[in-house]
């Protein structure tokens, strides 16, 4: 089932994927999913990088290769290219009965104007542009409120975030 809202994530969801780009979930942990939903477990999975760009945001030489080489509709452009992946994984969640919700940020090679990833050099192992630390902070806070809408996990004398966040299996890395 498909969530809309970070407001749909109920207690129900023990166990909650992280994925960054859609299918990355599918691929690496299609099986812990099938397993945990054949216990009875409802999975949530929520993809990071799942949202298109702004519209009229036009894209970098490196995003049209990117596209070519994916055999994407250069009319549809970026938004037939999300609306493509996000077909195909909702098909696959579906199929192994795993919730999802797919969060509104858009991929590295859609992000800034002008672009602020321009290679894959850039992409695999390059460093994290300046503009994009808001969605690392964003991010953290998110897992902070999905952790406090837990109360087994709180304690009181429990106050740092970070602690909070890796005693949970969050860790946000620097």
């Amino acid at each position: 089932m498909q969530l809309t809202s970070i407001n749909d994530i109920i207690r129900k969801y023990r166990h909650i994927f992280l994925s960054p780009h859609f299918d990355d979930v599918v691929f690496s942990c299609g099986g812990t999913l099938g397993v945990q939903v054949s216990s009875g477990l409802h999975p949530l999975v929520i993809t990071v990088f799942g949202g298109p760009p702004p519209a009229n945001t036009p894209l970098s030489p490196f995003a049209q290769h990117l596209h070519g080489q994916w055999g994407a509709d250069p009319v549809k452009g970026a938004s037939g290219v999300i609306e493509i992946r996000r077909k195909e994984d909702a098909v696959a969640l579906e199929y192994l009965q795993a919730d999802y919700l797919w969060l509104g940020y858009s991929d590295a090679i859609y992000r800034g104007n002008p672009a602020y990833y321009t290679s894959e050099q850039q992409i695999l192992g390059g460093d994290v542009h300046p503009a994009d630390q808001t969605i690392e902070k964003q991010l953290g806070q998110l897992l902070l409120d999905l952790q406090s809408r837990h109360a087994h996990h709180h304690t009181r004398a429990n106050t740092n975030p970070t602690r909070r966040l890796t005693q949970t299996g969050f860790a946000l890395g620097r």
